[in-house]
This record gives C-alpha cells, structure tokens and sequence, in this order.
C-alpha cells in the first residue's frame, strides 16, 4: 500500500513472480494485487494479510494455509479457490463471485460478504464465524456467526 518493493526478479508473468516470492517465503503483507489474473496460481502457506486482491481473478487458485487476515477480496472471482485452513478473519468478501470454493477448517471470524453466491460456501465446515456480516444489497445488516440454512431446489 507504499508502494514498498516487496520482492523483484526476472520472470515470464506476474504469476509466475508471485508464486516464486510464496515459495521462498517471502511475507507479502500489504501487496496490492488488485486487478490481476491469478488463476491456477499456487500461492498456498503464504502472508498475504491486509493485502488487496480486489477484482482479481483467483479462479482455481490455491491460498490453503495463508495469512489472509484483514484482506480485501472486494469484487474478487472466488471460483473453485482453496482457502482451507487460511486465516480469513477480517477478510473483506464484498461483491466477490464464489462457486465450489473450499473453506474447509477457515476462520471466518469478522469477515464481510455481500453477494448471493456466498451462501454456495459450506459455512458448516468453516473453524469460525464469530462476527461475520452479510450486508444485503436493500442495506440491511445480518449477523452470520453461525452458518446459514440455505434451501435449494
């Protein structure tokens, strides 16, 4: 968000950067990472709290076991992304797209959703919902710290 050199190098995509600099385990807190196509990218055990990825495409994307405290997924395409085990508390999820999204043993604590395709999510699997908001599009507030009884047909 200061435009601080968090890692640099030689490399075919920005991709391909972001995957090696998780690999050698560099701590990407912070990173702006808005507007991106990360799709398939394998970015799982890495620091990415207070990062933005808002509007980026993490499609197929594996951030299993990350510190994604605090970050901003604001208009984010979820779709088939691993986010099992991950720190997810304080996340903003506000317009992000979900489908098949895994968040498996997650804490949700505080997080912020306001799009329909969350309720896709299996919240019954999540560590933690403690103080999660849905904001509905009327501007209504709800609480969901316990997962929703979603009836599909």
């Amino acid at each position: 968000h200061n435009s601080q050199t968090l890692f640099e190098g030689r490399f075919y995509s920005f991709k391909a950067c972001l995957e090696r600099a998780v690999s050698d385990n560099i701590t990407l807190a912070n990173a702006d990472l808005k507007n991106l196509n990360l799709s398939n990218a394998t970015l799982d055990g890495a620091d990415f709290s207070q990062a933005d990825f808002s509007n980026t495409n993490l499609t197929g994307a594996n951030l299993t076991e990350s510190n994604l405290q605090s970050t901003s997924f604001n208009g984010a395409a979820l779709y088939n992304t691993f986010l099992c085990e991950s720190d997810l508390s304080g996340c903003d999820f506000k317009n992000a797209s979900f489908g098949a999204t895994d968040i498996d043993d997650a804490d949700l604590t505080q997080a912020q959703f306001s799009t329909q395709s969350c309720f896709t999510l299996d919240f019954t699997k999540a560590r933690s919902m403690a103080g999660c908001l849905f904001f509905n599009p009327d501007g209504k507030i709800c609480a969901m710290s316990r997962p929703p009884i979603v009836i599909r047909g």
